[in-house]
């Protein structure tokens, strides 16, 4: 495995990124350190079996080159293994740019205004992506992602913990778009058509069914009795 971690000591957020196109990273990374304040820093996790590997750039970021894994396993070892105990953490995409001078300030600050606990986003075309998670919830639960999920429904996941501890924190001002084949913004291609195929679909919406009988109420919960200690 091949790491790169320089992590400044006033880092407060760890923005995590998993990639299989590095023509389509190469425009992420570029916006992101354009945007980001001196507090945030970007962990890229490529994959060594990727075909295109010594294509990636990832000169001007941290990076892990490991073992192929999900995005949800990407982002839980990252955010739970490899950088815990930060106080907040942001996930994205290789199809995403980022807009928005100081967006994570701008939603860090919106964290905090609510006690430092939850979840806020930006501008969404449907379903928050491009988040800013803080950390005690990650800490609380033992995961960013519920574990079992692979790539569908893992927004309804973060909708529904951050909903039910009333945290769900809408900041509009801030735009990180997600360029993606569903909002006419990219073309599709063999990434999208596994990962959003039917089959996938199926298999997140059965998992989200699954937590939501399950598993919801006590992550939920557990949040909640944190938030008060």
């Amino acid at each position: 495995m091949k790491v790169k971690i320089n992590i400044p000591k006033n880092t407060k957020n760890i923005t995590i990124c998993s990639s299989k196109r590095p023509h389509r990273l190469k425009d992420t990374i570029s916006s992101y350190l354009s945007t980001r304040s001196d507090f945030s820093q970007l962990v890229v996790y490529v994959s060594n079996d990727d075909p295109l590997l010594s294509e990636y750039q990832l000169n001007d970021v941290n990076f892990i080159i490991g073992p192929y894994r999900t995005l949800v396993e990407v982002t839980n070892h990252i955010s739970c293994d490899v950088l815990p105990d930060f106080p907040y953490y942001s996930e994205v995409n290789d199809d995403h740019i980022y807009r928005t001078p100081e967006w994570d300030k701008k939603l860090i600050e919106a964290l905090e205004a609510a006690g430092g606990w939850g979840m806020s986003y930006g501008f969404t075309q449907n379903l928050p992506t491009a988040i800013m998670l803080s950390g005690n919830i990650v800490k609380t639960l033992g995961y960013f992602f519920y574990p079992k999920f692979k790539h569908q429904y893992i927004d309804n996941f973060l909708r529904d913990i951050t909903q039910g501890i009333g945290r769900m924190i809408h900041t509009p001002e801030v735009f990180i778009e997600h360029c993606h084949p569903g909002f006419g913004k990219a073309q599709t291609d063999k990434i999208y058509e596994v990962s959003n195929g039917g089959e996938q679909t199926q298999i997140g919406k059965t998992i989200y069914e699954e937590w939501c009988q399950s598993t919801r109420s006590i992550d939920i919960n557990k949040l909640i009795l944190a938030m008060r200690s």
